[in-house]
């Protein structure tokens, strides 16, 4: 009698760790952002940046997490396109699918995220050629929200970018 009810219990418990590694927890993203564009080490020269997210976020709890949507920053033409993002921890790189005559994909630069899209770390590559995209790190241009000034902008880079 032992053995069944250890057999069954064992059998309800794979049953339930298979169910969650397949079964995904989605999420509604409609949401704007405040921020600001600047570069690192320049405090000086920083510009107000909305970012507009709009999609489905799927969260799973063994696989990796993604999202499916928009994510428009003001002043960037090239982010009008669909982005189907795939997460490792809270890192994706920022793709556009750009739908036109030709579709083509333009790479944005890295994405980082905090819990529910609520804070958002974008490094912006700042030329074409991916291998090079981010050769001189400390001069890259970030685009942070929430943040109204550059103090605000580099603990949130540091906290979102742990990879």
């Amino acid at each position: 009698m032992k053995k069944i009810d250890f057999l069954f219990i064992f059998v309800v418990i794979a049953i339930i760790c298979g169910g969650l590694y397949f079964i995904p927890l989605r999420k509604n993203i409609d949401i704007t952002l405040n921020g600001i564009e600047g570069k690192i080490g320049n405090p000086e020269n920083i510009e107000n940046k909305s970012i507009h997210i709009k999609g489905k976020y799927t969260n799973y709890l063994f696989k990796k997490d993604s999202f499916v949507g928009y994510i428009k920053i003001d002043g960037y033409d090239e982010t009008k396109g669909l982005i189907n993002a795939t997460f490792l921890d809270n890192y994706s790189r920022l793709s556009y699918l750009k739908i036109s005559n030709d579709a083509s994909t333009v790479n944005f630069g890295e994405l980082h995220i905090g819990k529910g899209f609520k804070e958002v770390v974008i490094i912006k590559y700042d030329t074409k050629d991916e291998d090079m995209q981010l050769k001189y790190e400390d001069e890259a241009t970030f685009i942070v929200a929430p943040a109204k000034k550059y103090d605000d902008a580099l603990p949130l880079i540091k906290k979102l970018r742990r990879h």
